[in-house]
């Protein structure tokens, strides 16, 4: 009876532990996957919260810094009633220098306009030909690129001077007196058509060269490979044709292809591009500052 008895316990204990295992294997995934859940959950969270979190440092830092250059430099703070012109002073200095450079650059020289002392030339030189210094670097540019290109230009006239124009004025009235016969009055009004007043001579300006092919000399400039040259590639160093062909009705002067202005890179490309003569492009540049 007794050893009944015990097998009896024994298989219940048996039994008993086959439940607590069962009971184990069932609950031990469940309880996984519920942490794994979570842990899913507080992740989700971190990654909407850090951006934000992110952001407000950022701004912060940003803040401060403005902050700190506004205590370090009180003069750009304005009261409320400050007058415009003080606010925009640094928009209206640029736009006044900006058009200043364009009145020197462009000075346009005639007898209708002529040109005083007050039009000042920082003269400088070029193998022995004087010219406006603002024009140096350009021209020794060009110069260099015609003859790497194997061509041989020779400046004629550079900068003349009110008096020395003057001078050559009066010379052609004192030969036509001399050769023709002509009246004070007649020769000082024939010259003018050939020789301008000093002071009503664009070469005052010291940004006009006048230029003449070393290797063609017996040929028409308007002919020669080197003023084609020029014409299209004159304008990546500055220069334009002064008084361009069908552009008479603007500059009062007949074609002439040996007289080139220097301008400056930013306007020549421009005026190239638009096929605008000085007076033209003297408009539309003054209309777009």
């Amino acid at each position: 009876m007794i050893g009944r008895k015990n097998d009896r316990r024994i298989t219940t204990v048996r039994s008993t532990l086959k439940d607590v295992q069962k009971e184990k294997k069932h609950k031990s995934p469940a309880t996984i996957s519920e942490r794994d859940k979570e842990t899913s959950r507080i992740l989700k969270v971190l990654m909407l919260i850090m951006p934000v979190i992110m952001i407000c440092i950022l701004v912060l830092g940003v803040w401060r810094a403005i902050d700190e250059y506004v205590t370090n430099n009180p003069l750009v703070q304005l009261d409320s009633d400050a007058p415009s012109a003080l606010v925009n002073s640094k928009d209206a200095d640029a736009e006044k220098k900006r058009l200043e450079e364009l009145e020197y650059m462009f000075r346009i020289v005639n007898p209708e306009h002529p040109i005083d002392e007050s039009y000042k030339v920082d003269v400088a030189e070029y193998k022995g030909v004087q010219i406006n210094a603002k024009m140096k670097d350009g021209l020794e540019k060009l110069m260099k690129a015609a003859s790497n290109e194997g061509f041989k230009p020779i400046i004629e006239c550079g900068y003349i001077s009110i008096e020395e124009q003057q001078k050559l004025y009066q010379d052609k009235v004192n030969e036509l007196i001399k050769e023709k016969g002509y009246t004070m009055v007649r020769a000082e009004s024939i010259a003018k058509e050939y020789v301008p007043v000093g002071g009503c001579s664009e070469f005052q300006t010291g940004l006009l060269i006048k230029l003449k092919d070393g290797q063609n000399k017996k040929s028409a400039f308007s002919t020669t490979k080197l003023y084609r040259w020029l014409i299209n590639y004159g304008v990546n160093y500055g220069f334009v044709i002064r008084y361009p062909e069908y552009k008479q009705s603007f500059t009062d002067v007949p074609y002439e292809p040996t007289i080139f202005r220097y301008v400056g890179e930013e306007h020549s490309k421009k005026m190239h591009t638009y096929n605008m003569c000085l007076e033209e492009y003297y408009d539309y540049a003054k209309s777009a500052i």
